[in-house]
């Protein structure tokens, strides 16, 4: 009997290690990059436009030519800054370069930079 409880035990700790790793990165809670949780699906929409990376906010440059830029945000652990830089997905991206992205205009839980409050959100699909 005490066996089979000191089994159970190391089955279950050994369960809650486990499970501890499997959870995605961490969405910040500074910086000027709009990050989500990582979802188990996305959307499939095309953006494209000049990427800005200024005034606290990674954004698309007024995509539709109206004057109202569009403010990314990309899944926990897809994205990063590197000075003023955008890596996402091992590339490089810099301020005032042509890009595309897929994902879908939504809200979405995750941190938004104060410099993008007030923007249309375009939420990154991480596939």
């Amino acid at each position: 009997m005490f066996l089979r409880r000191r089994i159970a035990a190391f089955a279950v700790a050994g369960g809650v290690f486990l499970l501890a790793g499997c959870g995605g990165a961490a969405v910040p809670s500074d910086g000027p990059l709009g990050i989500h949780p990582r979802p188990d699906a996305g959307m499939d929409a095309l953006i494209s436009g000049v990427l800005r990376t200024d005034a606290g906010c990674v954004r698309i440059e007024s995509p539709t030519g109206a004057g109202e830029d569009v403010a990314l945000t990309f899944p926990s652990g897809d994205a990063e800054m590197d000075g003023d830089a955008l890596v996402w997905r091992g590339d490089t991206y810099i301020d005032g370069e042509e890009v595309f992205f897929g994902g879908g205009f939504s809200s979405v839980d995750g941190y938004l930079p104060d410099g993008c409050r007030g923007l249309q959100l375009f939420v990154v699909s991480p596939f």
